[in-house]
């Protein structure tokens, strides 16, 4: 494998970074962080739901990146690489504190309540359904997962 001049000195420009910020160098660790903050935002983007949840994501996962750096070990792979599998843990991590209980509607006590609920909003006039059917979309919107 040929590696370019540049890809080599970016490669020293990485682990002498990596070694200041074992020694405690703030302004290495802003480094490593300006360095790749785009793309594992990307990745942290794929399992947020919104914008803020990602940036909260991407957070949490550069604190457990800097909190381990200790561990990284070239010779296993890259940084971006090690990096990238702590971010995508994190990530699981927060979308499993948020899990969802999903039921079934063949339960007999669900397919009732699903049926007493349709009979209710069949009854409503047409603007009681449509604040009816808002109140439903404010309530389940935080659990929404857009795909863009």
């Amino acid at each position: 494998m040929h590696i370019s001049y540049m890809e080599n000195k970016a490669v020293r420009e990485e682990e002498k970074q990596i070694l200041l910020a074992l020694d405690g160098s703030q302004t290495a660790f802003r480094w490593l962080y300006d360095a790749y903050k785009k793309s594992l935002f990307l990745i942290c983007l794929r399992y947020g739901a919104t914008r803020e949840e990602a940036e909260d994501m991407l957070q949490n996962g550069f604190i457990q990146v800097f909190t381990e750096l200790s561990r990284f070990d070239r010779n296993k792979g890259s940084f971006y690489t090690w990096a990238s599998k702590i971010m995508v843990n994190i990530c699981l991590q927060e979308l499993r504190k948020k899990k969802i209980t999903i039921q079934s509607v063949d339960d007999p006590v669900i397919h009732q309540k699903l049926k007493d609920d349709f009979d209710a909003i069949a009854n409503l006039s047409l603007e009681e359904t449509l604040k009816t059917l808002q109140k439903c979309h404010l309530a389940i919107e935080p659990y929404l997962i857009f795909i863009t």
